[in-house]
């Protein structure tokens, strides 16, 4: 059997709805047979969290050769969209 794991930063990280949301997203991506070390499963679990309540949830996947090598990943989870992304958007619609 091989091992899958992530790693998960919260953005904000006191938010313990969206943590519990996250969670759930988790295992219902892992229920649909994804493997939660791969961007399939960040992309399932970050559209799960959008049509749950949290629209604009944006999940970034990143990991190193020796982490993909340990089947290792690592997200950030921004509740509110990348802070980048955000101010761009704001200076758009001006």
């Amino acid at each position: 059997m091989t091992n899958h794991r992530i790693r998960i930063d919260l953005r904000p990280r006191v938010d313990l709805k969206f943590r519990a949301a996250l969670e759930r997203a988790c295992v219902a991506a892992s229920l649909a047979g994804a493997e939660l070390d791969t961007p399939d499963a960040a992309r399932i679990v970050e559209e799960q969290l959008r049509s749950g309540g949290y629209p604009n949830t944006e999940i970034s996947l990143f990991r190193s050769v020796e982490e993909y090598r340990n089947r290792v990943s690592n997200w950030v989870a921004w509740r509110d969209g990348r802070p980048g992304k955000r101010a761009t958007r704001r200076q758009g619609k001006r």
